[in-house]
């Protein structure tokens, strides 16, 4: 389970070069020079949350241990589905084959194997854009297409709670009506 977007980047990279053929991947908006060849960017974008969270939750320490005390506080991990958008951008020469082997990817079988075993179910996949335009005095063929995608996502919040204690009821001849 992913705690943060950052994590699958490197799932990503791997997903759009064996499902596109292209020899490199990287995050897209990082600067620096533009590798030369067939290449494309990817940019994870998340979109919303879907469906009822599940919430798991375990004592830990208290964050604010009193002497004499064994208080505790809770540690919740609220797990969600999570719709991704992954912006693909193909540039240079193959590039709009590139980005149309992406349309049919997951039901390659390969492709298909990987993303369930990284917990990705993909949604859909958008048309193939041609972006092709001047580029440093020369055209440079561009194509780009969006994955519609959701993940398994977990954000751990540590909960404080107040001094627990137990309460019993009883009624007038010392009956408990409500155990401990």
């Amino acid at each position: 389970m992913i705690e943060s977007i950052d994590e699958l980047n490197g799932v990503f990279a791997k997903l759009v070069r064996d499902a596109s053929g292209v020899p490199l991947a990287i995050l897209a908006n990082q600067g620096g020079d533009r590798p030369s060849g067939l290449y494309a960017t990817y940019n994870p974008m998340p979109v919303r949350a879907y469906g009822h969270p599940r919430r798991l939750r375990n004592e830990v320490p208290a964050v604010e241990p009193v002497p004499d005390f064994e208080w505790t506080d809770f540690e919740e991990v609220t797990i969600s589905n999570l719709e991704l958008l992954l912006s693909l951008n193909f540039f240079n020469d193959g590039s709009k084959n590139a980005a149309t082997r992406m349309l049919d990817c997951y039901f390659r079988q390969p492709i298909g194997e990987y993303l369930y075993h990284n917990g990705i179910s993909c949604r859909e996949i958008g048309p193939v854009r041609n972006l092709t335009g001047l580029e440093s005095a020369e055209i440079q063929s561009r194509h780009q297409v969006d994955v519609h995608m959701f993940v398994e996502i977990s954000i751990t919040d540590t909960v404080l709670r107040a001094a627990g204690f137990n309460v019993q009821i009883e009624d007038e001849n010392g009956n408990v009506l409500s155990p401990p």
